[in-house]
């Protein structure tokens, strides 16, 4: 025998054995899958896996002994582990499925239950007052729609604040007031229904209800408190009754929707920031009967183009118009004695201006920032021009100081580019710092010789021209 046959042999005796170990393995390992095969403890998808992997040993010595009749024998029991095991997850999901059925019927149930008995609401003895109670569970059952009963009488004072679930609310004709803050923060409320015989709306009742579209204020209302729709952006057209004798404070501030606002007969007077930050606002229709217009009434309001002012109103308040970019005329009534700080701040469109006979004072930046302004018509009742009252007025050309002027404010014409000409009078005893200088190349003052003016122009290097200065200047 030579040597390369002997290593021949010499292999085949070691794959012999390999295959025996592997075959005695496999046949102890089966025997061990039948044992958990009779344990239900066991799972049977488990016990599929167990067979396929012996299936898998044994197909590597298919040839050995009777490996191939183990081998189809496991594959057999494999099979049918796994239709069990599909049998027992069938009736588990179904178990599943009725569990979740009853779970949901009785849950439907539950709801329908309480949204027959479950009340939304408790009644004070004293007058029938609607207190909201039940919290946003009992809101949900109500599926965010609320009738109040009919023998309400009124709303209590943040009866439904911030209740964000309610989506539509029926006011019954008994009820006559709303109270402050009733439905202040139900920013999802989208319809109020309120009733014809209400008189009252108080302070705040629908603050912040930012999808509060449909909306009516009834006929019989006198009185619509502070803020009461302020930042209602989705209202987009809104009644005022008769009858309501002011428009107080913040009332219909940032209503960003409103278009447009047709204030009624009656109303004496419009509160502070009252449209404030309505950006929407095209126009406004004011009364006769007007006699004030609040600070920053209509401060932000971009969208305004003109607006009458009537000639009844004897004051309006700090930056009234602040901001009103697209405002290109305004007539300031005869009454009026201050023009109040701000008033037309950044009113950019507007071109020309005259104040009238009676006005004392123009206020720190009434005009700041007014680019387009080219014109202005000073009175001679005016004493004092405050501080950064014109800064910025880029347009302006000529400016005459009336006779009776006696203070200039610090920055008062800062940066008006085009200025060439501005007449002093000698009652000019104060002018601020950099009232008249900056940027300006052709200035030229026109005052008398010797006079504060004549003395401020030699300090900033402005050039001067004398003139003889009449009490009430006139243009030269």
């Amino acid at each position: 025998m030579t040597s390369k046959e002997t290593e021949k042999e010499r292999k085949r005796r070691i794959a012999e054995v390999a295959k025996e170990r592997l075959y005695d393995a496999n046949v102890k390992k089966m025997q061990s899958v039948d044992a958990m095969q009779g344990c239900k403890s066991h799972d049977y998808r488990m016990i599929a896996a167990e067979y396929g992997a012996l299936v898998g040993n044994l197909n590597l010595i298919s040839a050995y002994k009777d490996s191939a009749a183990l081998s189809e024998a496991c594959e057999a029991k494999r099979i049918e582990n796994c239709r069990i095991a599909a049998e027992l997850d069938a009736k588990a999901w179904a178990k599943m499925r009725k569990i979740v059925k009853y779970a949901l019927l009785s849950l439907l149930a539950m709801l329908l239950a309480f949204r027959v008995t479950l009340p939304l609401w408790e009644f004070e003895n004293n007058g029938g007052t609607v207190v909201y109670r039940a919290g946003w569970i009992g809101m949900m059952f109500r599926f965010g729609v609320v009738r109040l009963p009919d023998k309400a009488t009124s709303i209590g004072s943040g009866a439904f604040r911030d209740i964000t679930y309610l989506l539509r609310v029926t006011i019954p004709d008994g009820v006559v007031t709303i109270g402050d803050g009733a439905f202040q923060g139900c920013v999802n409320l989208r319809k109020a229904i309120m009733p014809d015989g209400l008189t009252g709306i108080g302070s705040s009742a629908f603050q912040d209800c930012a999808k509060l579209a449909g909306f009516s204020i009834p006929d019989s209302v006198t009185s619509i408190g502070d803020g009461a729709f302020q930042g209602c952006s989705a209202l987009t057209d809104v009644a005022i009754p008769d009858k309501v004798s002011e428009i107080r404070d913040n009332t219909f501030r940032y209503c960003v929707g409103l278009d447009a606002m047709a204030i009624p007969d009656g109303v004496a007077s419009i509160g502070a920031g009252a449209f404030q930050g309505c950006s929407g606002l095209s126009s406004v229709s004011i009364p006769d009967s007007v006699v004030s217009i609040g600070d920053a009434a209509f401060f932000g309001c971009s969208g305004l183009s003109a607006i009458a002012i009537p000639c009844g109103v004897a004051s309006i308040g700090e930056g009234a118009f602040h901001g009103c970019y697209s405002l290109a005329d305004i007539v300031i009534p005869s009454g009026v004695t201050v023009i109040s700080e701000s008033l037309f701040q950044s009113c950019i469109s507007l071109t020309s201006v005259t104040i009238p006979s009676g006005v004392t004072v123009i206020g720190d930046n009434a005009f700041r920032f007014c680019s387009g302004l080219w014109s202005v018509s000073m009175p001679d009742s005016l004493t004092g021009i405050g501080a950064c009252a014109f800064l910025g007025c880029s347009e302006l050309v000529d400016v005459f100081v009336p006779g009776g002027v006696v203070s200039i404010g610090e920055y008062a014409f800062w940066n008006c580019l085009k200025l060439a000409n501005v007449t002093i009078p000698e009652t000019v005893s104060h002018i601020g710092r950099d009232a008249l200088t900056g940027k300006f190349s052709d200035l030229t003052i026109h005052c008398a010789e010797g006079s504060p003016a004549d003395i401020y122009a030699g300090n900033n290097g402005i050039n001067v021209v004398y003139v003889e200065i009449m009490k009430n200047p006139v243009p030269h």
